[in-house]
């Protein structure tokens, strides 16, 4: 999931606010 998270970073820089939501709650959950 992380990486996946990292692609969409990638392709879109807007969507960087998602990716670090996206890994913060990974990061809580595992």
């Amino acid at each position: 999931d992380l990486y996946f998270a990292v692609v969409v970073d990638v392709n879109d820089m807007g969507n960087c606010v998602y990716f670090q939501v996206l890994f913060g709650l990974h990061r809580e959950r595992s």
